[in-house]
Protein backbone atom coordinates (compact mmCIF):
# COMPACT_ATOMS: atom_id res chain seq x y z
CA UNK A 1 0.00 0.00 0.00
CA UNK A 2 2.96 2.34 0.86
CA UNK A 3 4.52 1.89 -2.62
CA UNK A 4 1.33 2.74 -4.54
CA UNK A 5 1.38 5.62 -2.37
CA UNK A 6 4.41 6.39 -3.35
CA UNK A 7 4.03 6.23 -6.61
CA UNK A 8 1.25 7.66 -7.10
CA UNK A 9 2.67 10.62 -5.29
CA UNK A 10 5.58 11.36 -7.58
CA UNK A 11 3.70 10.21 -10.79
CA UNK A 12 1.40 12.92 -9.79
CA UNK A 13 4.90 15.99 -8.62
CA UNK A 14 6.45 15.10 -11.82
CA UNK A 15 3.60 14.51 -14.78
CA UNK A 16 1.01 17.03 -13.45
CA UNK A 17 2.73 20.09 -13.01
CA UNK A 18 4.33 19.09 -17.09
CA UNK A 19 0.66 18.92 -18.15
CA UNK A 20 -0.48 22.23 -16.55
CA UNK A 21 2.52 24.40 -17.60
CA UNK A 22 2.71 22.94 -21.30
CA UNK A 23 0.28 25.38 -22.19
CA UNK A 24 2.86 28.41 -21.17
CA UNK A 25 5.45 29.87 -23.95
CA UNK A 26 8.89 29.05 -23.21
CA UNK A 27 10.83 32.05 -23.38
CA UNK A 28 13.71 33.06 -25.43
CA UNK A 29 14.16 36.39 -24.89
CA UNK A 30 13.02 39.96 -24.02
CA UNK A 31 13.00 42.99 -26.60
CA UNK A 32 13.71 45.51 -23.00
CA UNK A 33 16.86 43.46 -22.06
CA UNK A 34 20.08 43.24 -24.72
CA UNK A 35 21.40 40.03 -26.01
CA UNK A 36 24.62 39.97 -24.30
CA UNK A 37 22.82 39.95 -21.05
CA UNK A 38 23.36 37.52 -18.13
CA UNK A 39 20.70 38.64 -16.28
CA UNK A 40 17.69 37.20 -18.74
CA UNK A 41 18.83 33.31 -18.12
CA UNK A 42 18.61 33.34 -14.98
CA UNK A 43 15.28 35.19 -14.27
CA UNK A 44 13.75 32.70 -16.67
CA UNK A 45 15.56 29.79 -14.58
CA UNK A 46 14.26 31.18 -11.06
CA UNK A 47 11.00 31.84 -12.71
CA UNK A 48 10.63 28.09 -14.54
CA UNK A 49 11.97 26.56 -10.85
CA UNK A 50 9.27 28.64 -8.80
CA UNK A 51 6.46 27.86 -10.96
CA UNK A 52 7.68 24.29 -11.08
CA UNK A 53 7.69 24.66 -7.11
CA UNK A 54 4.50 26.18 -6.87
CA UNK A 55 2.44 24.22 -8.83
CA UNK A 56 3.77 21.16 -6.82
CA UNK A 57 2.62 23.25 -3.62
CA UNK A 58 -1.00 23.60 -5.46
CA UNK A 59 -1.06 19.91 -6.39
CA UNK A 60 -0.25 18.69 -2.69
CA UNK A 61 -3.02 21.42 -1.49
CA UNK A 62 -5.56 20.02 -3.83
CA UNK A 63 -4.61 16.38 -2.71
CA UNK A 64 -5.15 17.20 1.12
CA UNK A 65 -8.14 19.54 0.11
CA UNK A 66 -9.97 15.89 -1.21
CA UNK A 67 -8.24 13.60 1.93
CA UNK A 68 -10.13 16.52 4.73
CA UNK A 69 -13.39 15.89 2.43
CA UNK A 70 -12.73 12.40 2.51
CA UNK A 71 -12.07 12.28 5.88
CA UNK A 72 -15.47 13.97 6.94
CA UNK A 73 -17.19 11.61 4.73
CA UNK A 74 -15.87 8.64 6.75
CA UNK A 75 -15.95 10.37 10.08
CA UNK A 76 -19.42 9.04 10.94
CA UNK A 77 -20.88 11.52 12.95
CA UNK A 78 -17.88 11.59 15.53
CA UNK A 79 -17.80 15.42 16.56
CA UNK A 80 -13.64 14.96 17.16
CA UNK A 81 -13.40 13.76 13.37
CA UNK A 82 -15.71 16.19 12.53
CA UNK A 83 -13.46 19.01 13.68
CA UNK A 84 -10.13 17.69 12.53
CA UNK A 85 -11.19 17.20 9.12
CA UNK A 86 -12.49 20.56 9.64
CA UNK A 87 -9.11 22.20 10.44
CA UNK A 88 -7.35 19.50 7.68
CA UNK A 89 -10.13 21.69 5.42
CA UNK A 90 -8.96 25.05 6.30
CA UNK A 91 -5.06 24.18 6.35
CA UNK A 92 -5.64 23.09 2.70
CA UNK A 93 -7.48 26.18 1.74
CA UNK A 94 -5.01 28.36 3.29
CA UNK A 95 -2.04 26.42 1.25
CA UNK A 96 -4.15 26.39 -2.17
CA UNK A 97 -4.52 30.42 -1.57
CA UNK A 98 -0.53 30.44 -0.68
CA UNK A 99 0.27 28.67 -4.15
CA UNK A 100 -2.00 31.08 -6.48
CA UNK A 101 -0.55 34.25 -4.80
CA UNK A 102 3.24 32.67 -4.89
CA UNK A 103 2.11 31.88 -8.81
CA UNK A 104 0.51 35.25 -9.08
CA UNK A 105 3.71 36.72 -7.92
CA UNK A 106 5.81 34.77 -10.46
CA UNK A 107 3.97 36.30 -13.20
CA UNK A 108 3.77 39.53 -12.38
CA UNK A 109 7.84 39.57 -11.88
CA UNK A 110 7.95 38.35 -15.30
CA UNK A 111 5.84 40.63 -16.52
CA UNK A 112 7.53 43.62 -14.96
CA UNK A 113 11.26 42.20 -15.69
CA UNK A 114 9.78 40.75 -19.39
CA UNK A 115 7.93 42.84 -22.53
CA UNK A 116 6.51 39.35 -22.89
CA UNK A 117 2.25 38.17 -22.02
CA UNK A 118 2.07 35.00 -20.13
CA UNK A 119 -2.21 34.89 -20.24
Amino acid sequence: MIKKIKFLFYTLFFIFPGTVLAQYPIVQGASSVSDNSIVLPILNTVRQVMTWVLGGIGMLAILSLLLSLMLYLISAGDEERIGDSAKAFKTAVVQIFIAVFGLTIVYFAGKVFDDQRYF
